[in-house]
Protein backbone atom coordinates (compact mmCIF):
# COMPACT_ATOMS: atom_id res chain seq x y z
CA UNK A 1 0.00 0.00 0.00
CA UNK A 2 1.59 3.34 -0.78
CA UNK A 3 1.25 6.47 1.43
CA UNK A 4 -0.83 8.96 0.26
CA UNK A 5 -0.81 12.51 1.74
CA UNK A 6 -4.56 14.62 2.82
CA UNK A 7 -4.60 17.50 0.57
CA UNK A 8 -7.87 17.99 0.20
CA UNK A 9 -8.53 21.93 1.78
CA UNK A 10 -10.98 24.52 1.53
CA UNK A 11 -9.52 28.20 1.32
CA UNK A 12 -12.90 30.90 1.41
CA UNK A 13 -12.06 33.94 0.15
CA UNK A 14 -14.65 37.35 0.90
CA UNK A 15 -14.42 40.96 -0.07
CA UNK A 16 -13.11 42.93 -3.69
CA UNK A 17 -11.30 41.10 -6.24
CA UNK A 18 -8.06 43.88 -7.12
CA UNK A 19 -5.85 43.45 -9.96
CA UNK A 20 -1.86 43.89 -9.76
CA UNK A 21 1.29 44.19 -12.05
CA UNK A 22 2.31 40.86 -10.44
CA UNK A 23 3.75 38.35 -12.95
CA UNK A 24 4.67 35.03 -13.24
CA UNK A 25 7.67 33.86 -15.30
CA UNK A 26 7.61 30.91 -17.48
CA UNK A 27 9.79 29.04 -14.82
CA UNK A 28 7.37 29.42 -12.23
CA UNK A 29 4.32 28.89 -14.23
CA UNK A 30 5.74 25.09 -15.33
CA UNK A 31 6.04 24.85 -11.62
CA UNK A 32 3.02 25.05 -10.32
CA UNK A 33 1.95 23.12 -13.07
CA UNK A 34 4.01 20.48 -11.95
CA UNK A 35 3.12 20.11 -8.32
CA UNK A 36 -0.22 20.65 -9.79
CA UNK A 37 -0.07 17.55 -11.68
CA UNK A 38 1.90 15.74 -8.91
CA UNK A 39 -1.10 16.36 -6.54
CA UNK A 40 -3.44 15.22 -8.26
CA UNK A 41 -1.69 12.01 -10.06
CA UNK A 42 -1.35 11.18 -6.06
CA UNK A 43 -5.25 11.77 -5.57
CA UNK A 44 -6.06 9.68 -8.35
CA UNK A 45 -3.85 7.42 -9.25
CA UNK A 46 -3.52 8.42 -12.87
CA UNK A 47 -0.03 8.54 -14.44
CA UNK A 48 1.03 12.41 -14.99
CA UNK A 49 0.97 11.33 -18.69
CA UNK A 50 -2.76 11.02 -18.40
CA UNK A 51 -2.81 14.52 -16.83
CA UNK A 52 -2.48 17.76 -18.81
CA UNK A 53 -2.56 21.32 -17.28
CA UNK A 54 -2.45 25.06 -18.33
CA UNK A 55 -2.96 28.18 -16.66
CA UNK A 56 -5.79 30.13 -18.25
CA UNK A 57 -5.20 33.48 -15.96
CA UNK A 58 -4.11 34.24 -13.12
CA UNK A 59 -5.08 37.00 -9.78
CA UNK A 60 -3.87 38.64 -6.56
CA UNK A 61 -7.09 38.18 -4.75
CA UNK A 62 -6.83 39.50 -0.96
CA UNK A 63 -2.96 39.22 -1.42
CA UNK A 64 -2.86 36.07 -2.42
CA UNK A 65 -2.04 34.80 -5.86
CA UNK A 66 -5.47 32.95 -7.37
CA UNK A 67 -4.68 30.95 -10.65
CA UNK A 68 -7.41 29.38 -12.57
CA UNK A 69 -6.40 26.16 -14.44
CA UNK A 70 -8.12 24.24 -17.12
CA UNK A 71 -7.07 20.41 -16.70
CA UNK A 72 -7.97 17.27 -18.63
CA UNK A 73 -8.01 14.53 -16.22
CA UNK A 74 -7.99 10.96 -17.21
CA UNK A 75 -10.55 12.25 -20.58
CA UNK A 76 -12.36 14.32 -18.26
CA UNK A 77 -12.23 18.24 -18.59
CA UNK A 78 -12.39 20.38 -15.37
CA UNK A 79 -11.57 24.14 -14.68
CA UNK A 80 -10.61 24.75 -11.11
CA UNK A 81 -8.22 27.26 -9.18
CA UNK A 82 -5.55 26.83 -6.83
CA UNK A 83 -4.54 29.29 -4.26
CA UNK A 84 -0.78 30.24 -3.38
CA UNK A 85 1.20 32.47 -1.30
CA UNK A 86 2.61 35.45 -4.15
CA UNK A 87 6.19 34.19 -3.09
CA UNK A 88 5.27 30.54 -4.38
CA UNK A 89 6.05 28.85 -0.99
CA UNK A 90 2.37 27.69 -0.14
CA UNK A 91 -0.39 26.05 -1.46
CA UNK A 92 -3.12 26.07 0.02
CA UNK A 93 -4.51 22.52 -0.16
CA UNK A 94 -4.64 22.98 3.41
CA UNK A 95 -1.61 25.18 3.32
CA UNK A 96 1.13 22.78 2.52
CA UNK A 97 4.46 24.08 2.26
CA UNK A 98 5.46 23.67 -0.97
CA UNK A 99 9.10 21.83 -0.07
CA UNK A 100 7.40 20.08 2.39
CA UNK A 101 4.61 18.69 -0.87
CA UNK A 102 7.35 18.11 -2.88
CA UNK A 103 9.18 15.72 -0.21
CA UNK A 104 6.23 14.10 0.36
CA UNK A 105 5.24 13.50 -3.25
CA UNK A 106 8.79 12.18 -4.05
CA UNK A 107 8.03 9.31 -1.46
CA UNK A 108 4.94 8.30 -2.10
CA UNK A 109 5.92 4.80 -3.35
CA UNK A 110 7.67 3.88 0.21
CA UNK A 111 5.18 1.04 2.00
CA UNK A 112 2.99 2.44 5.08
CA UNK A 113 3.49 0.87 8.29
CA UNK A 114 0.31 -0.59 10.38
CA UNK A 115 -1.64 1.53 12.43
CA UNK A 116 -4.50 1.06 14.80
CA UNK A 117 -8.38 0.80 13.48
CA UNK A 118 -10.51 3.29 13.59
CA UNK A 119 -14.16 2.70 12.99
CA UNK A 120 -16.21 5.24 11.50
CA UNK A 121 -19.80 6.37 13.15
CA UNK A 122 -21.83 4.28 10.76
CA UNK A 123 -25.31 5.54 12.25
CA UNK A 124 -26.30 7.48 9.18
CA UNK A 125 -24.49 5.89 6.72
CA UNK A 126 -26.44 4.17 3.64
CA UNK A 127 -25.97 0.19 3.56
CA UNK A 128 -26.61 -2.82 1.99
CA UNK A 129 -26.66 -6.12 3.29
CA UNK A 130 -27.34 -7.73 6.56
CA UNK A 131 -26.76 -5.99 10.14
CA UNK A 132 -25.17 -9.52 11.32
CA UNK A 133 -22.75 -9.96 8.39
CA UNK A 134 -19.40 -10.90 9.85
CA UNK A 135 -17.44 -8.69 7.42
CA UNK A 136 -17.80 -5.01 6.97
CA UNK A 137 -16.86 -3.00 3.95
CA UNK A 138 -16.87 0.80 3.21
CA UNK A 139 -16.23 2.50 0.04
CA UNK A 140 -14.76 6.11 0.48
CA UNK A 141 -16.20 7.30 -2.79
CA UNK A 142 -16.66 10.55 -5.38
CA UNK A 143 -19.66 10.54 -8.22
CA UNK A 144 -17.28 12.11 -10.46
CA UNK A 145 -14.44 9.81 -9.68
CA UNK A 146 -14.71 7.76 -13.44
CA UNK A 147 -12.95 4.71 -11.30
CA UNK A 148 -15.64 4.51 -8.77
CA UNK A 149 -18.09 4.65 -11.83
CA UNK A 150 -15.84 1.55 -12.87
CA UNK A 151 -16.41 -0.11 -9.46
CA UNK A 152 -20.16 0.54 -9.56
CA UNK A 153 -21.05 -0.54 -13.08
CA UNK A 154 -18.35 -3.51 -13.16
CA UNK A 155 -17.10 -5.23 -9.20
CA UNK A 156 -20.41 -4.11 -7.34
CA UNK A 157 -22.57 -6.45 -8.85
CA UNK A 158 -20.43 -9.18 -8.28
CA UNK A 159 -20.13 -8.01 -4.82
CA UNK A 160 -23.98 -7.74 -4.16
CA UNK A 161 -24.61 -11.25 -5.86
CA UNK A 162 -21.78 -13.53 -4.28
CA UNK A 163 -20.62 -11.13 -0.82
CA UNK A 164 -23.61 -8.70 -0.15
CA UNK A 165 -26.83 -10.84 -0.94
CA UNK A 166 -25.43 -13.76 0.65
CA UNK A 167 -25.22 -11.94 4.09
CA UNK A 168 -21.26 -12.36 4.44
CA UNK A 169 -20.93 -8.47 4.53
CA UNK A 170 -22.55 -5.64 5.29
CA UNK A 171 -21.46 -2.53 2.44
CA UNK A 172 -21.11 1.38 3.21
CA UNK A 173 -20.84 4.19 1.22
CA UNK A 174 -19.37 7.24 2.61
CA UNK A 175 -18.51 10.41 0.45
CA UNK A 176 -15.59 11.90 -0.34
CA UNK A 177 -15.49 14.64 -3.02
CA UNK A 178 -12.37 15.71 -4.27
CA UNK A 179 -12.48 19.10 -4.74
CA UNK A 180 -11.60 19.61 -8.34
CA UNK A 181 -14.75 17.34 -9.18
CA UNK A 182 -17.26 20.44 -9.26
CA UNK A 183 -20.42 17.87 -9.09
CA UNK A 184 -19.01 15.75 -7.04
CA UNK A 185 -20.10 18.06 -3.83
CA UNK A 186 -23.57 18.93 -5.38
CA UNK A 187 -24.29 15.20 -5.80
CA UNK A 188 -23.73 13.74 -2.95
CA UNK A 189 -25.80 16.60 -1.05
CA UNK A 190 -28.35 15.20 -3.57
CA UNK A 191 -27.85 11.52 -2.98
CA UNK A 192 -28.46 12.41 1.03
CA UNK A 193 -31.66 13.91 0.18
CA UNK A 194 -32.55 10.92 -1.76
CA UNK A 195 -31.48 8.54 1.41
CA UNK A 196 -33.53 10.74 3.45
CA UNK A 197 -36.37 9.25 1.55
CA UNK A 198 -35.07 5.74 1.29
CA UNK A 199 -33.70 5.59 -1.91
CA UNK A 200 -29.95 6.48 -1.84
CA UNK A 201 -29.01 3.36 -3.75
CA UNK A 202 -31.21 4.23 -6.51
CA UNK A 203 -30.33 7.67 -6.65
CA UNK A 204 -26.84 6.63 -6.14
CA UNK A 205 -26.93 4.20 -9.54
CA UNK A 206 -29.27 7.21 -11.30
CA UNK A 207 -25.59 9.37 -10.77
CA UNK A 208 -23.09 7.29 -11.91
CA UNK A 209 -25.21 6.82 -14.98
CA UNK A 210 -26.12 10.75 -15.52
CA UNK A 211 -23.16 12.17 -13.63
CA UNK A 212 -21.58 13.84 -17.23
CA UNK A 213 -24.81 14.75 -18.41
CA UNK A 214 -26.88 16.17 -15.44
CA UNK A 215 -27.18 19.63 -14.92
CA UNK A 216 -25.09 20.89 -11.71
CA UNK A 217 -27.80 22.24 -10.13
CA UNK A 218 -31.09 21.57 -7.88
CA UNK A 219 -33.09 21.40 -11.53
CA UNK A 220 -30.62 18.79 -12.25
CA UNK A 221 -30.65 16.14 -9.18
CA UNK A 222 -34.05 17.16 -9.02
CA UNK A 223 -34.71 15.39 -12.43
CA UNK A 224 -32.91 12.32 -11.16
CA UNK A 225 -35.10 12.44 -7.97
CA UNK A 226 -38.52 12.69 -9.93
CA UNK A 227 -37.74 10.00 -12.30
CA UNK A 228 -37.15 7.93 -9.13
CA UNK A 229 -40.80 8.70 -7.94
CA UNK A 230 -39.34 10.91 -4.62
CA UNK A 231 -41.71 13.53 -2.97
CA UNK A 232 -39.63 16.97 -4.81
CA UNK A 233 -40.66 19.69 -2.40
CA UNK A 234 -38.79 17.87 0.29
CA UNK A 235 -35.85 16.65 -1.73
CA UNK A 236 -35.08 20.74 -2.56
CA UNK A 237 -35.67 21.62 0.63
CA UNK A 238 -32.78 18.98 1.63
CA UNK A 239 -30.75 19.73 -1.39
CA UNK A 240 -30.74 23.59 0.00
CA UNK A 241 -30.65 22.86 3.69
CA UNK A 242 -27.40 22.54 6.14
CA UNK A 243 -27.94 19.73 7.35
CA UNK A 244 -27.09 18.03 3.56
CA UNK A 245 -24.05 20.37 3.44
CA UNK A 246 -23.04 19.20 6.97
CA UNK A 247 -23.71 15.20 6.64
CA UNK A 248 -21.11 15.70 3.08
CA UNK A 249 -18.64 17.38 5.67
CA UNK A 250 -18.99 14.89 8.35
CA UNK A 251 -18.11 12.08 5.52
CA UNK A 252 -15.20 14.02 4.51
CA UNK A 253 -13.49 14.68 7.50
CA UNK A 254 -13.98 11.09 8.49
CA UNK A 255 -12.17 9.93 4.82
CA UNK A 256 -9.37 12.18 5.65
CA UNK A 257 -9.25 10.54 9.42
CA UNK A 258 -9.26 7.77 7.95
CA UNK A 259 -5.96 8.75 5.33
CA UNK A 260 -8.41 8.70 2.28
CA UNK A 261 -7.38 10.66 -0.23
CA UNK A 262 -8.32 9.31 -3.39
CA UNK A 263 -10.81 7.88 -4.64
CA UNK A 264 -12.39 5.25 -4.57
CA UNK A 265 -10.93 3.58 -1.39
CA UNK A 266 -12.14 1.30 1.14
CA UNK A 267 -12.14 -0.13 4.70
CA UNK A 268 -12.52 -3.90 5.01
CA UNK A 269 -13.23 -4.72 8.82
CA UNK A 270 -13.62 -8.27 10.45
CA UNK A 271 -13.69 -9.37 14.09
CA UNK A 272 -10.56 -10.71 15.11
CA UNK A 273 -12.27 -13.57 16.33
CA UNK A 274 -13.17 -15.22 13.57
CA UNK A 275 -9.69 -14.79 11.49
CA UNK A 276 -5.56 -14.62 12.56
CA UNK A 277 -3.34 -11.64 11.75
CA UNK A 278 -1.27 -14.25 8.87
CA UNK A 279 -5.17 -14.45 7.03
CA UNK A 280 -5.14 -10.45 6.79
CA UNK A 281 -1.78 -9.73 6.02
CA UNK A 282 -2.29 -12.51 3.18
CA UNK A 283 -5.50 -10.48 2.18
CA UNK A 284 -3.93 -7.22 2.39
CA UNK A 285 -1.09 -7.83 -0.15
CA UNK A 286 -3.89 -8.84 -3.07
CA UNK A 287 -4.98 -5.30 -2.97
CA UNK A 288 -1.46 -3.66 -1.87
CA UNK A 289 -3.28 -2.83 1.71
CA UNK A 290 -2.44 -1.53 4.77
CA UNK A 291 -3.01 -3.51 8.00
CA UNK A 292 -4.76 -2.04 10.63
CA UNK A 293 -6.26 -3.40 14.12
CA UNK A 294 -7.42 -2.37 17.87
CA UNK A 295 -8.36 -4.74 20.32
CA UNK A 296 -11.50 -6.49 18.68
CA UNK A 297 -10.79 -6.07 15.33
CA UNK A 298 -8.36 -6.22 11.75
CA UNK A 299 -8.76 -3.66 9.57
CA UNK A 300 -7.16 -3.37 5.82
CA UNK A 301 -7.13 -0.06 4.06
CA UNK A 302 -6.62 0.29 0.76
CA UNK A 303 -7.11 2.68 -2.54
CA UNK A 304 -8.06 1.06 -6.47
CA UNK A 305 -11.20 0.17 -8.68
CA UNK A 306 -9.60 -3.32 -8.83
CA UNK A 307 -11.33 -6.15 -10.80
CA UNK A 308 -13.88 -8.29 -8.97
CA UNK A 309 -11.30 -11.40 -8.99
CA UNK A 310 -8.98 -9.55 -6.67
CA UNK A 311 -12.09 -8.29 -4.06
CA UNK A 312 -13.09 -12.08 -4.55
CA UNK A 313 -9.51 -13.52 -3.60
CA UNK A 314 -9.27 -10.93 -0.62
CA UNK A 315 -12.68 -11.61 1.10
CA UNK A 316 -12.51 -15.07 0.62
CA UNK A 317 -8.97 -14.78 2.27
CA UNK A 318 -10.20 -13.04 5.13
CA UNK A 319 -13.99 -15.50 5.20
CA UNK A 320 -12.69 -19.13 4.68
CA UNK A 321 -10.26 -18.46 7.87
Amino acid sequence: MYRYIPILGFLVLLGCIGQSSYELTDQQKQEIVDIVKSVIAAQTQLSKDAIIINIKNYEIVSDVLKVNLSANIGGQSVDFPVYFTKDLKYIMFGMEKIEDLRLQLNNLQQPTVGQSLSIPDLSDTPMKGGQNAPIIMIEFSDFECPFCKRFADTTMPQLMQNWIDTGKIRFYYIHFPLNFHPKAEPAARASYCAQKQGMFWEYHDKLFQNIQSIQNNEEGYSKLAEELGLDLEEFKRCYNSQEAALKVQKDTMESMNQGVSGTPSFLVIIPKELTTLDRVRQAATVVQGQVRENTQYYGIFFSGAYPYAQFNQMLTLLYSS
